[in-house]
């Protein structure tokens, strides 16, 4: 049985916030939302299911002899889980596709990195605490005896 995938509307999810919309062209706006809302759905897997994004678009113009007005972009995507500040990815460049296009590729990189690093950090937690139990021992002293050692109950 094949599972049909959850379509999400851009503008219902609430977990994104947006800032500098009014900078781009309507089609810049639909495309941005659109790979706000995958990349989103890609770091609730990766991350942690309650991430929140904030987005902040900037468009600079400026002068180019013989090129008329050349607009760059400056976008700037943080993720955020339990208001705390997470992942973080910059990018200006000139296009907007290609300053999209590699913001979200930055922005997945480091969430994965996190993910990668929050295993390895449960795996290391785990592996020095079997260490720990298994190299404490309990002293008891009877009164006429040598000290003797047992190894620690594990909890």
């Amino acid at each position: 049985m094949v599972k049909a995938a959850k379509i999400v509307e851009p503008d219902k999810l609430e977990d994104i916030q947006y800032a500098g919309l009014h900078h781009l062209k309507p089609f810049q706006e639909e495309v941005l939302k659109k790979k706000c809302v995958e990349v989103l759905l890609k770091a609730r897997r990766e991350v942690a299911k309650n991430v929140k994004m904030i987005v902040d678009v900037k468009v600079y113009g400026e002068e180019q002899e013989g090129k008329g007005k050349e607009e760059k972009y400056d976008i700037d995507i943080r993720l955020f889980v339990h208001k705390r500040n997470v992942v973080v990815a910059k990018e200006a460049r000139y296009g907007f596709d290609t300053t999209l296009e590699w913001v979200m590729d930055k922005l997945m990189s480091e969430a994965k990195k996190l993910s990668s690093k929050r295993d390895d950090w449960k795996s290391k937690y785990k592996r020095d605490r079997k260490n720990y139990e298994e190299s404490i021992r309990l002293v008891r002293k009877r009164p006429g005896q040598k000290l003797t050692f047992s190894k620690l109950v594990k909890r």
